[in-house]
């Protein structure tokens, strides 16, 4: 059910959603190949965000994953060079995948869906929205026990790698 947003990115074909992994597609056919790791980037279990942003100063796609509970979020941003590699620390060194991301702890439930780029910075919009913690944990319907308050946004600045 990965139908939010494509991406056409280092000739690989991609569908994003909110709910898990993205799903590789053949580009001329356009048939499913089934769940994307990104080569290892991802674990199993890991969610990623249905947005990518493209820095075209730097020929980098970035991609973000959003990990959240009832009281706490983590923010994963991820940038890639153009051949869908983790960019390296400046040193042309990756090592055991820490290289290219950047991991970022939001307060509260960080129901984040877009974000921009600039030269140094991703900017994600947190909306100000309360839970209650058991009925997150227990429903069905997770999102029905979200509200939002009547508090200003928060706005996060993210360095890039």
């Amino acid at each position: 059910t990965s139908n939010t947003r494509s991406v056409y990115w280092s000739k690989k074909l991609l569908t994003l959603w909110e709910g898990g992994l993205p799903y590789k597609l053949d580009s001329l056919a356009l048939s499913t190949e089934g769940r994307s790791q990104l080569g290892g980037v991802l674990k199993e279990k890991d969610p990623f965000g249905a947005k990518a942003a493209y820095d075209a100063n730097t020929d980098r796609m970035l991609f973000y994953s959003n990990r959240q509970d009832a009281s706490s979020s983590v923010l994963t941003l991820y940038e890639f060079n153009s051949k869908f590699r983790l960019v390296s620390d400046g040193y042309g060194m990756v090592s055991d995948n820490e290289g290219g991301k950047v991991e970022v702890k939001m307060p509260g439930l960080a129901l984040i869906s877009d974000f921009a780029v600039t030269d140094n910075y991703a900017i994600f919009v947190q909306p100000p929205v309360a839970t209650n913690g058991m009925q997150f944990l227990m429903s069905k319907d997770p999102a029905k026990s979200c509200v939002l308050e009547s508090k200003s946004a928060l706005l996060h600045l993210v360095n890039r790698v």
